[in-house]
């Protein structure tokens, strides 16, 4: 069972302007940024407010709900990644892993994030 609390913060926000929310699910407090509308791309990034990021954002929310998140270190990543969509009610989405996180992919150990 995942206890998951949703703190969302949208204060001021308009549509197609990001804006950022927090999921805390299984006890795993994550902030995301949201932007765009359609299918959800989960973007994974070391760093969500790097320009790179913040630039694939922008271009990804022309077409999709784009959430952009950084998975806690101190968690479980397939529990984590779980408990995330769960929390944000998403019942699918397409993950992208922006290369800051490359790491995880290669180690093959999923548990390192």
């Amino acid at each position: 069972m995942i206890d998951v609390t949703v703190l969302e913060n949208f204060s001021g926000a308009r549509a197609g302007t990001p804006a950022r929310a927090t999921v805390c699910a299984g006890g795993v407090d994550t902030e995301y940024v949201r932007a765009g509308r359609g299918d959800a791309v989960l973007l994974l990034a070391d760093d969500v407010d790097t320009l790179e990021v913040q630039q694939r954002i922008d271009l990804l929310a022309r077409h999709f709900l784009v959430i952009a998140a950084s998975p806690p270190v101190n968690a479980e990543f397939n529990s984590w990644l779980g408990g995330f969509l769960d929390g944000l009610g998403l019942m699918r989405a397409s993950v992208l892993v922006d290369a800051s996180l490359t790491h995880l992919l290669m180690t093959g150990d999923s548990n390192d994030v």
